[in-house]
């Protein structure tokens, strides 16, 4: 048994009172000893040692006791585990209705975001990221690194691996970009894209929202321009 309660210390890595722990390993292991030298006595007469062994368990015994009553009162304010599961629940519940209204705000303002760690490779978007790139999100995000690139065609591409090489020079430094962006049915769309350096080194993550609108409008504007020049100007 002591040797069983020590694995599972050595296993668990962290355990809540590891002293008591040790202190009912002894007293199991002493009590134990005891009871078998009492076996040993039936044959030989070894009797100093076992009051010795006794006196040790006595000792061991007191100290596990102290130890219970000094602990006592921090074990009862430990939270219950049914109290422990319903916070947990309690908090996924939360997460999740705050993960909903981030969809719903990103929804509204055409806000998307992505992240990238080298260490694993992997990318992820946001499911506004894949409406921003009309995908159907069920296909996931791109496979890696690269593919999210390709997405922005060579020159969105480029602009991207710049901002990230700035942020990474300057990491409290996010970088702004507007790159244009290759949609199905060989249209484009245009994305303020927002580079941020992530938590560890390599770790980058960004914003991208769709400025289509904005851009085509401004065009717009500077047609008229043209055009109010053009009539002034005969």
């Amino acid at each position: 048994i002591p040797i069983i309660i020590i694995l599972f210390m050595r296993r668990r890595g962290e355990v809540s009172f590891p002293a008591l722990y040790w202190l009912f390993s002894a007293f199991i292991f002493a009590c134990g000893t005891t009871h078998l030298l009492e076996a040993v006595i039936f044959w030989h007469p070894i009797y100093p040692l076992s009051g010795l062994v006794k006196a040790i368990t006595a000792v061991v015994s007191l100290a596990t006791v102290a130890a219970i009553i000094r602990i006592m009162p921090d074990a009862m304010r430990l939270p219950r585990l049914a109290a422990v599961n319903a916070e947990l629940v309690r908090q996924a519940a939360k997460l999740a209705e705050s993960r909903r209204r981030l969809e719903a705000a990103q929804a509204v303002s055409r806000l998307g975001d992505w992240a990238y760690d080298p260490i694993t490779g992997g990318v992820t978007w946001s499911e506004q990221m894949h409406r921003l790139f009309e995908r159907d999100p069920a296909a996931g995000a791109p496979a890696d690194w690269a593919a999210h690139l390709a997405s922005y065609g060579e020159s969105g591409q480029a602009a991207i691996l710049a901002a990230v090489e700035r942020v990474g020079r300057e990491p409290g430094q996010p970088a702004e970009i507007e790159v244009a962006v290759p949609l199905p049915g060989n249209r484009h769309a245009w994305q303020r894209i927002t580079v941020h350096a992530g938590d560890a080194p390599g770790r980058v993550w960004g914003t991208a929202q769709d400025i289509t609108r904005q851009k085509l409008a401004a065009l717009a504007d500077e047609r008229q321009r043209r055009e109010l020049e053009r009539i002034n100007h005969q």
